[in-house]
């Protein structure tokens, strides 16, 4: 349709079904311009920019193939629920690719083969795939991830919840493209969430990844929360051009015992920094980390450098902020660039109790406040540029 939305679902009271039969290939593609509109709830008149467009639940389902081609704005957009339950899908985009208003759910949380689903999106202008309700009611503003293949590409955000991200498997390949320039401030991070309203209100947004396949090429942090960060399962495998890791609160990794090493894990190729939150937490699972400034940092958003180092030249300070970087359990192996960068920094306290944590770095363990060590091994040496040093079950010798 060449001026307005081939497919605009006004009212079924219930859930609009659109399903792609075995066997068939389907199209659907807008024009360049539309000239149809809709009055949303408060009354509001706004042009249907969107080559599918469903006022109620939308749901997506079939073992058949559909294309959606969006010309002038957005290619899905449900202004409720809306529903990815199987299918070969594929949506291009000039803006934001997939938005269900209250929520976005792929794979059916009931099912246990997802491998007739296949998700392609291409948002040229805007965000993968999102979420707009801000509402604390229960399930708005939430992105799910059950299963299927997943493949997005997007100038700003691949993937962006307002209130609640969480993916439970799936193969999930998330490409950012987008940068910061002088005259904007783009957002281009694999899995967001959290959000600035119009009105200039924060909204606390987490990320919960309890299982499934993510790989993430962002030139933006490619995991990011203004709130909580859980990692407790699943494989990450992470390019970036800042934070692989980021939380404006807590990030914890694994919920198996110290000697897990296998429930979560994460590999940063490249970033900036690898984990960064007010407080982390690894409790289990693996992370190997190559970064160009620290590995692991527990600060409130902006880089500090320890007020003497920590078992790489001296005892660190005897102050530091209200913030924790507690090494529990597991396996982590921390590699920084030459130069002014820890392995593993905390501006608050430093508590290693369990697990296996290597690192180099012009400070390896680094920190501005209270020190604890209980148990666990760390093996790390004196300077940047190489990972020497010996393995030491304590905070005894040398490097």
């Amino acid at each position: 349709n060449s001026s307005m939305a081939p497919v605009y679902v006004q009212n079924v009271g219930d859930e609009c079904v659109i399903s792609a039969k075995s066997g068939s290939v389907n199209t659907i593609s807008d024009g360049t311009s539309h000239t149809d509109s809709h009055t949303d709830s408060e009354g509001t008149a706004e042009t249907i920019n969107a080559a599918i467009f469903a006022c109620d639940d939308l749901k997506i389902k079939g073992s058949g193939a559909l294309t959606v081609n969006d010309n002038t704005g957005d290619g899905i957009v449900c202004k409720n629920d809306l529903k990815l339950y199987n299918g070969s899908v594929t949506v291009n985009a000039v803006d934001d690719a997939v938005r269900g208003n209250d929520s976005v759910t792929i794979g059916n949380d009931t099912a246990t083969d997802f491998s007739t689903l296949n998700l392609t999106v291409n948002a040229k202008g805007g965000d993968g795939i999102k979420t707009k309700a801000t509402s604390t009611t229960e399930g708005e503003g939430a992105v799910t991830i059950n299963g299927g293949t997943v493949n997005v590409t997007a100038n700003s955000d691949a993937i962006h919840a307002t209130l609640a991200l969480t993916v439970n498997g799936g193969e999930l390949n998330l490409k950012t493209t987008g940068s910061a320039t002088s005259t904007a401030d783009v957002s281009a991070k694999g899995l967001k969430a959290g959000c600035t309203t119009d009105a200039g209100t924060a909204v606390t947004g987490t990320i919960n990844v309890n299982g499934g396949y993510i790989v993430a090429d962002t030139t933006d942090d490619a995991i990011h929360a203004s709130g909580n960060v859980t990692l407790v399962g699943g494989k990450m495998e992470i390019n970036t051009g800042d934070d692989a890791v980021h939380s404006d609160a807590d990030v914890i990794i694994g919920q198996g015992t110290a000697n897990t090493y296998d429930d979560v894990q994460i590999v940063v190729y490249s970033g900036y920094e690898g984990i960064e939150g007010l407080n982390i937490t690894m409790n289990s699972g693996t992370v190997i980390s190559t970064t160009t400034d620290d590995g692991f940092n527990a600060a409130g958003g902006a880089d500090g450098s320890g007020s003497g180092g920590m078992w790489g030249g001296g005892w660190g300070g005897s102050s530091g902020g209200n913030y924790s970087l507690n090494l529990k359990g597991g396996c982590a192996i921390v590699s920084t660039a030459s130069g002014d960068h820890d392995g593993f920094d905390s501006n608050g306290s430093l508590t290693i109790s369990g697990g296996i944590h290597i690192t180099n770095g012009q400070e390896p363990f680094d920190c501005d406040g209270t020190l604890s060590y209980t148990g666990g091994v760390y093996v790390k040496n004196a300077g940047s540029g190489g990972m020497g040093g010996g393995m030491r079950p304590g905070m005894g010798g040398g490097s």
